[in-house]
């Protein structure tokens, strides 16, 4: 089993390991390589996001709007109409708005604040421990493939010796 674990994680590696010197060569291959890592990784970037959108809630907010708009009046008098005289209208109605909104106390964004340092310490356990499993599963990767090689050597040497 372990020997089939270290042959899939060199195989799934890029070439470059195969001119890794040592363990933390190695180690730094499987780091930029492994995909468990880095779903962990962005799990807990976005679980620091998360108290960040918290506090959000809890600042100003300020929103500004405009709007623009033509208008076209035709208005005719009575007495005017049969004269075909009337009163045509050009003009532009401009609208700007400013509105500054400050919260000043809810108690379900403290709560989401709270929440959201749960989820970052829980993020930073998984990923602490998916970087644990990663150093392990590298480590014994490399011990199985240096003992295979030693292995080989011994087998070679004995070949050798008998011939």
């Amino acid at each position: 089993m372990t020997k089939r674990l270290a042959t899939l994680l060199l195989t799934s590696l890029p070439l470059q390991i195969v001119v890794a010197d040592d363990l933390m060569d190695i180690y730094r291959l499987a780091v930029q390589n492994d995909p468990e890592f880095k779903i962990s990784d962005i799990n807990q970037s976005t679980a620091r996001e998360s108290r960040s959108q918290s506090i959000a809630q809890m600042l100003p907010n300020l929103s500004f709007t405009a709007q623009s708009s033509q208008v076209r009046a035709n208005s005719t008098k009575q007495g005017f109409n049969q004269a075909g005289f009337g009163l045509l209208q050009h003009f532009w109605d401009n609208t700007l708005g400013v509105n500054l909104t400050q919260p000043v106390f809810h108690w379900d964004h403290w709560v989401q604040l709270s929440q959201s340092d749960n989820q970052i310490a829980q993020a930073e356990a998984d990923f602490q421990a998916k970087q644990q499993a990663l150093m392990t599963r590298t480590a014994e990767a490399y011990f199985n493939v240096l003992a295979d090689q030693d292995n080989l050597e011994f087998l070679n040497a004995e070949k050798q010796s008998i011939e």
